[in-house]
């Protein structure tokens, strides 16, 4: 492609949702934007070519780039787009990833998706800040009983394909290349990582969505479901030597394994 193609937000933006959440999937940004990592496929859209956006402009370029923890600033860095993004992510890495121990990957975890996510598309934080810590096998179960719709603009979109993983898509990519990229991205974002087998779909982690979204249409979008009013958080608290984890507010930290 060529960067014509891309001076339309509508192409871009995708592109890069495409770059960052699927190139690099599973380790997936954490808060504060770059959740400890310092660059990856999807940052250097804006940078490397075929993108070249922050380059290509002709006006001096600096980043104000902050870290924050809840409501308070960590941390504020000034520089060049590069250099200031690159030590705020040293200090994100600091202060917005719980290590968890290899040998113990949590195998149930009760996901409590904030209202201030209301959609699933941006809500799917829930999931892909906490599969990297979560045992192959296990299940993510995002508790929002609030949440009553997938997306207010991509939705149609979504209920389209559903919730895959990414060879999913690219086993059969014919079907599903006209598809905008973003959609796609988001969808292997809540689904998570996994592999296909002589044509079957297997995901690393079982996605279990509680909220208002129908146990029906949950069936349509590949996600499983659970009713949110038989959710007794008090049964999820204080387990993690059992291997269940329970997130009062997920979104913000990324859990990942200690190497």
């Amino acid at each position: 492609m060529k960067w014509s193609d891309f001076q339309a937000g509508e192409i871009s933006l995708p592109w890069h949702l495409w770059c960052g959440h699927d190139q690099c999937h599973p380790l997936a940004w954490g808060a504060g934007g770059s959740g400890g990592h310092d660059w990856n496929q999807g940052h250097a859209c804006s940078h490397d070519d075929p993108c070249g956006a922050a380059e290509r402009l002709k006006t001096p370029l600096t980043l104000i780039a902050l870290v924050v923890e809840g409501h308070a600033l960590s941390g504020l860095f000034v520089g060049d787009h590069l250099s200031a993004w690159n030590e705020a992510a040293e200090l994100s890495a600091q202060r917005h990833i719980r290590w968890c121990d290899a040998a113990r990957p949590f195998q149930r975890v009760l996901s409590c998706e904030p209202p201030m996510y209301d959609e699933l598309w941006t809500g799917a934080k829930a999931m892909y800040k906490l599969e990297p810590a979560i045992a192959v096998g296990g299940e993510v179960v995002i508790y929002a009983p609030h949440l009553d719709v997938v997306s207010h603009v991509h939705g149609k979109y979504i209920y389209k394909v559903g919730y895959h993983i990414l060879p999913y898509f690219l086993n059969d990519w014919k079907h599903f290349m006209n598809i905008p990229l973003g959609m796609l991205a988001h969808s292997t974002h809540l689904r998570g990582s996994g592999v296909m087998e002589h044509g079957i779909e297997k995901p690393n982690v079982r996605v279990t969505l509680a909220s208002k979204i129908s146990a029906e249409d949950c069936a349509r979008l590949n996600l499983g479901y659970l009713d949110p009013a038989k959710i007794n958080m008090d049964e999820w608290k204080g387990r993690e030597n059992e291997g269940v984890l329970y997130v009062p507010k997920a979104g913000e930290i990324l859990y990942r394994l200690k190497s």
